[in-house]
């Protein structure tokens, strides 16, 4: 363009062209030219900058560098400058007009490979853009769990899952499984013994035996474990979850099969229990008598009934009978010489038998028409409890049982322990153990409880003599006793060394004491073993940790809901007592307003990880987030938190907002930048001056 004019004809002003001269002399005129200058307009979107406007001359090449922020890289170059040679995040072009030239940032895209072991899955590889959040869960096949997370995403607990990772960078994340490990736990009855509590991996096969002892034999399989037929043993089943499983034993039974020939009866057959006492009674009818024994039970002679033998096997026995008329001749002298008469006598056999506890005169054999008296004698701290047999029926107050001897009988007696009344009485300030009905020789122990505020003063009755610190009194019984027990403030009474007497010392008081083990399972804690006395009330208490709740109980302790807490029991035995907890589960409820949507509700585990994922519409973006889970930024997508309590979230959307650049050559005006939502209608308009106009548009609107 003009820069000047010089010379003689005249001065002008370099926006004059042409220049008008005046000739009145010779004169000379000269012009000058520079390049015309032109301003490259710059603009950089979010996530960078770019070189600042520039000013350059005609022809001059120019260099605009983009620079990205970290995790961004370029999308675009765009403006009317025209042709751009790119050169990383550079571009070159030849000015040759005033222009503008923009460029457009994008996040960079990072690959997230995963990768599972056998066991169970995980999300598959993805695509995720700079410091996203991105969700990563295994999902562990059935009686799997996780055994470990490995790779350079970070590292994350075998307990987390899903995991959430920040994305700066590509990284590899892999999950190992093992399967879940059960507990058997076993218990036997009396009478035998069980294969021991076991520690078993998910869909390993378990074989359970039981051991029974001599005589005894498998009466019954039960427990969460599985169903078994008592015909089963050893019990397998292959593991799928924590179980127990109890074994009884009973005492092997036989059959005692029996048959009486023509002329009486026999004791019916018997289904006895091993190493009991049997006694098979044969009943002649009228006129006859037994004749011989018969069977797999043993040889007995005709003048044995009734038969008694120890089960030891499934056996069978029969008698049979003949008419009477077989005579017992005396051991008078016969004068084989002289005639003599024949002395002739029926004699029976009476068949005695004593239970535990006493004792009874032993079998007799005794004339027909004789008078029989048998005697019991029970022994200390016994009373006869019942007669039976085939001789007669006599009360229990029947000390002799007295009968005429009409055939073979027997008679049996049976005893029971005497039963004692306790008789109780406590003074003002407390309660004592109510009155007692025991058997002879049985432990009793009885309790004194004073009131708030009280202790016990001294003991008196009957029954004994116990110190004052002695709670509580324990004894065994041999007669019918009282006892009582008086109550005193507390500290009213000191017991000092004079007071003691030597020569009186207290009486030693036994008792019997328990242990009773506890075990907890994850998520909280337990009372812990306690060595307690007979009939002593135990309570155990599970405390959970922060956000578990009790999920059951188990043991040999006694069965209680998992409402229950603590667990309260009376000590009868040793036994174990365990808890096992669960997760609180908590309700995470989800909200989202006009433009797009959001993650349903979800029921999760305490201090799980909750991922919520908001979905604008197209042409919508997030606004912000609210409720009770938590502050999140509108950036943040999904909104990630551990849980810890029932929480709502909601998501508003707005529109997303565009920019409208323009930019208009020489000539005229163009309508100036806008900024507008999605969706809305747009109007540009292009104002030529005065004898210009519309030459063509460009750029990226359309």
């Amino acid at each position: 363009q003009i820069s000047g004019w010089s010379g003689s004809c005249g001065t002008f002003d370099k926006a004059s062209n042409p220049v008008s001269v005046t000739g009145s002399s010779d004169c000379s005129i000269s012009v000058s030219f520079e390049k015309v200058s032109y301003t490259i307009a710059t603009n950089a979107g979010a996530g960078g900058s770019i070189t600042g406007n520039q000013s350059v001359k005609h022809g001059e090449s120019v260099g605009i560098t983009a620079r990205p922020d970290t995790g961004y890289q370029i999308q675009s170059w765009g403006g009317n400058c025209g042709i751009l040679t790119e050169s990383g995040n550079s571009v070159t072009f030849t000015a040759t007009k005033s222009c503008s030239t923009s460029v457009s940032f994008e996040k960079v895209s990072y690959s997230i490979t995963t990768d599972a072991g056998d066991g169970g899955s995980i999300t598959e590889n993805q695509s995720v853009d700079y410091e996203e959040s991105v969700i990563i869960t295994a999902m562990p096949d059935t009686g799997y769990q996780i055994g470990g997370w490995s790779g350079s995403c970070g590292t994350y607990s075998k307990t987390t899952n899903p995991i959430s990772i920040t994305v700066s960078e590509d990284c590899s994340i892999g999950v190992t499984f093992e399967k879940v490990s059960y507990t058997i736990t076993t218990d036997a009855g009396d009478g035998g013994s069980i294969t021991g509590d076991q520690s078993v991996k998910h869909g390993e096969s378990v074989s359970i035996t039981a051991t029974p002892d001599t005589d005894y034999q498998i009466r019954s399989w039960s427990g969460s474990c599985g169903t078994f037929d008592k015909a089963a043993n050893p019990a397998s089943f292959t593991s799928s979850s924590d179980c127990s499983l109890s074994v009884s034993f009973e005492k092997v039974s036989y059959s005692i099969t029996t048959d009486a020939g023509d002329g009486g009866s026999i004791t019916a057959s018997q289904s006895v229990e091993q190493g009991e006492s049997v006694s098979i009674v044969a009943t002649p009818n009228t006129g006859y008598q037994v004749q011989s024994w018969g069977g797999t039970c043993g040889s007995y002679s005709k003048g044995t009934n009734p038969v008694t033998f120890t089960s030891s096997e499934s056996c069978t026995i029969s008698v049979s009978f003949e008419q009477e008329g077989t005579s017992t001749l005396s051991e008078n002298p016969v004068d084989d010489n002289t005639p003599s008469s024949e002395d002739i006598s029926i004699r029976y056999t009476i068949t005695t038998k004593a239970g535990i506890g006493g004792t009874i005169i032993g079998n007799q054999s005794v004339e027909e028409g004789e008078s029989v008296s048998i005697t019991a004698t029970p022994d200390m701290g016994y009373q006869i409890s019942g007669w039976s047999g085939s001789c007669g029926i006599f009360s229990k107050s029947t000390k002799s049982a007295s009968f005429t001897a009409t055939k073979d009988c027997s008679l049996s007696v049976a005893f029971e322990k005497v039963s004692y009344t306790i008789t109780t009485n406590a003074g003002d300030g407390g309660s004592i153990t109510e009155n007692q009905l025991v058997e002879h020789e049985e432990s009793v122990s009885i309790v004194a409880t004073p009131n708030t505020g009280y202790q016990v003063q001294s003991w008196g009755g009957t029954c004994g003599s116990y110190s004052k610190s002695a709670n509580p009194v324990t004894f065994t019984v041999t007669e019918d006793c009282s006892i009582s027990v008086s109550f005193e403030q507390e500290d009213t009474s000191v017991v000092t060394e004079s007071t003691r007497d030597d020569n009186n010392p207290p009486t030693a008081v036994s008792s019997i004491t328990y242990s009773i083990t506890t075990s907890a399972g994850i998520g909280g804690t337990i009372t812990e073993n306690q060595s307690v006395e007979e009939g002593e009330t135990v309570s155990i208490t599970a405390t959970p940790d922060t956000g578990y709740r009790v999920q059951s109980w188990s043991g040999s302790c006694g069965t209680f809901s998992k409402s229950t807490n603590p667990a309260t029991f009376t000590a009868t035995k040793d036994c174990s007592i365990s808890v096992a907890f669960e997760k609180v589960s908590y309700t995470i409820t989800t909200n989202s307003g006009a433009g797009g949507s959001i993650t349903e509700n979800q029921s999760v585990g305490h201090e799980e990880s909750v991922s919520i994922t908001a979905t604008p519409n197209t042409g919508y973006q997030v606004q912000s987030w609210s409720g009770s889970c938590g502050t999140f930024s509108t950036s943040t997508n999904p909104a990630t938190f551990t849980a810890t309590k029932d929480c709502s979230i909601s998501v508003a959307f707005d529109k997303v907002s565009y920019t409208i650049t323009t930019n208009s050559g020489a000539g005229g005006s163009i309508t100036e930048n806008q900024s507008v939502k999605h969706g809305e209608s747009v109007g540009i308009t292009a104002t030529p001056d005065t004898g210009y106009q519309v030459q063509s548009w460009s750029g990226s609107c359309g």
